[in-house]
């Protein structure tokens, strides 16, 4: 079992190896389809869109750029485009990513699934919301079509699943492995609403 800690400000601390599979599996894989199909827009336009969507997941993942982007600058050589505009692009896209990172991302940061009493948990302050609720608030995020947000989020793994919360004394939520169960620990002066 992975230890699971959390950032001073209070968010989860997650690596960047966490949203890995996605980044390549979804975005990469997506933007080396995007330069096959010449039905879409020119070459240039498909490259800038399928640079700006890896840049924006990259910098909400805190994964390395330098090295995914790679990937992108290999494929516009082999669809035949001029590389002598290829940095600037990517540089380009980078910034954009960087102001626009994937808002999805964020939410696995701040929230977990309570097993037990099947709802959404903000770490950050005790809110709790109901699966619906979690749907409302977050519509739109979800990058799957015809997915609700929470089932994005529990069926593809990437928010984390606690067995069972319980009020104890430490100054600041936490994690613990209890007899192969994850339980979240929460301030006992929280209550959850």
């Amino acid at each position: 079992m992975q230890s699971i800690n959390f950032h001073p400000d209070g968010y989860i601390k997650l690596t960047a190896d966490f949203f890995e599979d996605w980044i390549i599996d979804n975005t990469l894989s997506s933007a080396m389809d995007r330069f096959g199909d010449p039905s879409s827009r020119s070459l240039k336009w498909r490259f800038r869109t399928s640079a700006a969507a890896l840049a924006a997941d990259v910098a909400a993942s805190g994964s390395d750029w330098s090295a995914l982007s790679l990937h992108l600058a290999a494929a516009s050589r082999e669809a035949g485009m001029e590389q002598e505009e290829v940095p600037a692009m990517l540089a380009d896209a980078w910034k954009w990513g960087q102001a626009n990172p994937t808002r999805w991302m964020a939410l696995p940061r701040r929230w977990v699934f309570d097993l037990e009493a099947e709802e959404f948990i903000d770490v950050t302050n005790g809110v709790t919301l109901a699966v619906p609720a979690f749907d409302w608030a977050f519509s739109g995020l979800c990058p799957l079509a015809g997915w609700s947000t929470s089932d994005f989020l529990l069926c593809e793994g990437p928010v984390i699943e606690v067995d069972r919360v319980e009020f104890l004394a430490p100054r600041s939520a936490r994690f613990v492995h209890v007899d192969d169960e994850v339980v979240l620990e929460l301030p006992s002066d929280w209550t959850l609403n």
